[in-house]
C-alpha cells in the first residue's frame, strides 16, 4: 500500500498540471483522483523537496525588522532592487508606510472594506457543486481556512507592493475534511529569479525555497503576474509619503525654535545702555542671567536686578502654513493613488453628492480586485481543497463579494419621478402621426420591465350558455 506522502504528492502534482500552473490558467480538469487519506496531525504537507515529505514545521518564516532611515536616495535605491526582482527593500519601504494614518486608513477601506461585504458563492462543475458550496458556507470549511483579516492583509500586501505570498498548511477540519489552512507571509523574504522564471522564498532555517502554486504555496498578483512589482502602488505613494514626514518634522522644528518664542532681558535706564552694553552687565553676569533664562521651567519666577526688564520675543511669521498646505497636499495624493479619488476621505460641506459619486470610483477599483482575489483563490486554494476532499478540482466554487452599492432610495425616487414627468412632457408636444417609444426608454434609462400575463379570453353569452 503507498504511504501518504507519495499519494499526496501525486495527487497535487497531477492538479497543479491539470490546472497549469506555472502558465497560463487553464480550465479546472474534471478527471477524479483517488480520495488521500487523512493525515492524523497538521504537520505533513505534501510534494516535499527532494521527493520525500516534508513536515512543516521544518519551513519557517524569519523574522525581521524595519532598519532603514528613508530619504529620496533610498526610495530609488529600493526601486532599481525591484527592478532586478529583489524585493527586500521594497518591502521594508512598505512597512514604513504602512506607519502613516492617511495610508494605513485608506488602504484599510479599500480591503477590509472589500473583504467585509457579503460573500456568495458561484457553484462549479459536476454532481457534487452544490454539495461543496455547501461545504465552504454551512459547515464553516471556508472560515477555517481563510478568514476576513487573512485575507485582508494578502490583498493588502498585493496592492501595495504587487504581490503577495501566503504558506498553505494542510491539517483536518472540524468537519473531518482536509483543509489548507492560508498563512500570509512577509514579502520581504520573496525574489523573482529571472535564471529559472520563479519566485523564490527564504525561510528561517531551510534556505531559499521556490515558490510554486501547486498546493503549497499561493501567491497574489492584483496588477498582473509579469513584473508585478512595477505596478504596486508603493511607489505612487513613497514620495507624498516622503514630503509629508519631512513637512512634519520641519514643523515639530518649527514650534520648538519659533512658536515658544524667545526670552530678552534688557536695561529701563538709558543712562545705562551702552554702544556695547558694558555699563549695562558685565560678561559673567550677562552669561549668569543667560543660563537661568535657558532653564526656566514651567511656572517658573524670577528675579532681575534692578534696571533690568525682560519681554518674551514671538515669530509674527505664519511659516507653519506652508508644513500645513504640504501635509495636506500629500494626503490628497495619498487618496488619489490608493483609492482613485480623495472626495471620501475629504468631504466638505456641501459636497455628499460628489463625495458619493466618487465613492463609485473606488467601487469599480474594489469590484476589479474582488475579481482577481476570486480567480486567485479559486485555482490556487479550493481546486485543491475539492480535489482532496470531493476527487475532482471542478467542482471547487469560486467565492463572490457583493461590491455593488446600495441604491439610494430617494435619489432613486427623484430620479423615476424625473423620468416620468419628462415622458409626459415629451407626448404632449409630439409631432401628429407619431408617439412616444415608453418601452425603448424605460430600458435606456435602466429601469427594469416586465410583461404582464395575458387576459384570458372574455367568452361570449352564447358560449357560456353553451357551456
Amino acid at each position: 500500500m503507498p504511504n501518504l506522502a507519495d499519494i499526496l504528492r501525486a495527487g497535487w502534482r497531477r492538479a497543479a498540471r491539470a490546472l497549469g500552473f506555472g502558465g497560463a490558467v487553464a480550465a479546472a480538469s474534471t478527471r477524479a483522483l483517488p480520495a488521500a487519506p487523512r493525515p492524523a496531525v497538521t504537520t505533513h504537507r505534501p510534494g516535499g523537496r527532494g521527493g520525500q515529505g516534508e513536515r512543516d514545521d521544518v519551513i519557517r518564516e524569519p523574522s525581521g525588522r524595519n532598519w532603514i532611515d528613508w530619504d529620496a536616495d533610498g526610495i530609488m535605491a529600493a526601486e532599481q532592487l525591484a527592478a532586478s526582482g529583489n524585493l527586500r527593500q521594497a518591502a521594508e519601504l512598505c512597512h514604513a508606510l504602512l506607519a502613516d494614518e492617511r495610508i494605513a486608513s485608506n488602504l484599510a477601506t479599500l480591503t477590509r472594506g472589500l473583504l467585509g461585504l457579503p460573500l456568495s458563492w458561484e457553484a462549479g462543475a459536476g454532481r457534487q457543486k452544490h454539495r461543496a458550496v455547501r461545504a465552504l458556507e454551512a459547515e464553516e470549511d471556508w472560515l477555517s481556512m481563510a478568514d476576513e483579516a487573512t485575507l485582508a492583509q494578502l490583498l493588502l500586501w498585493g496592492v501595495l507592493l504587487g504581490v503577495a505570498v501566503a504558506k498553505l498548511t494542510p491539517y483536518v477540519g472540524a468537519s473531518g475534511r482536509l483543509l489548507l489552512k492560508v498563512e500570509p507571509w512577509d514579502p520581504r523574504w520573496l525574489r523573482w529569479d529571472d535564471a529559472t522564471q520563479r519566485w523564490m522564498i527564504t525561510t528561517a532555517n531551510a534556505g531559499e525555497v521556490p515558490v510554486e502554486a501547486d498546493g503549497r504555496w499561493l501567491v497574489l498578483t492584483p496588477h498582473g503576474a509579469h513584473r508585478p512589482w512595477e505596478r504596486g502602488i508603493y511607489r505612487v505613494l513613497a514620495r507624498w509619503w516622503l514630503l509629508k514626514r519631512y513637512a512634519r518634522e520641519d514643523w515639530m522644528r518649527h514650534s520648538e525654535v519659533k512658536a515658544q518664542g524667545v526670552l530678552v532681558a534688557f536695561s529701563t535706564d538709558a543712562a545705562r545702555q551702552g554702544p556695547a552694553g558694558r555699563d549695562d552687565l558685565s560678561a559673567r553676569q550677562r552669561k549668569h542671567l543667560s543660563e537661568q533664562l535657558k532653564g526656566l521651567g514651567r511656572d517658573a519666577a524670577l528675579v532681575l536686578p534692578r534696571g533690568l526688564d525682560m519681554k518674551l520675543v514671538e515669530s509674527q511669521a505664519k511659516n507653519y502654513e506652508t508644513f500645513e498646505k504640504q501635509i495636506e497636499l500629500s494626503n490628497t495624493g495619498i487618496s488619489v493613488g490608493i483609492l482613485g479619488q480623495n472626495l471620501t476621505t475629504e468631504v466638505k460641506g456641501g459636497s455628499f453628492a460628489a463625495a458619493k459619486v466618487h465613492a463609485d470610483v473606488a467601487d469599480y477599483l474594489r469590484r476589479a480586485y474582488a475579481e482577481v482575489l476570486s480567480t486567485t483563490l479559486h485555482f490556487q486554494l479550493l481546486s485543491f481543497w475539492a480535489l482532496w476532499n470531493f476527487r475532482a478540482e471542478a467542482v471547487a466554487p469560486w467565492p463572490a463579494w457583493k461590491v455593488e452599492a446600495a441604491a439610494d432610495a430617494k435619489a432613486l425616487g427623484d430620479a423615476m419621478k424625473a423620468l416620468a414627468e419628462g415622458i409626459e412632457a415629451a407626448e404632449r408636444t409630439v409631432p401628429e402621426g407619431f408617439a412616444v417609444d415608453r418601452e425603448a426608454l424605460y430600458q435606456k434609462a435602466g429601469v427594469p420591465l416586465r410583461a404582464l400575463p395575458k387576459p384570458a379570453p372574455t367568452r361570449t353569452q352564447p358560449e357560456r350558455e353553451a357551456a
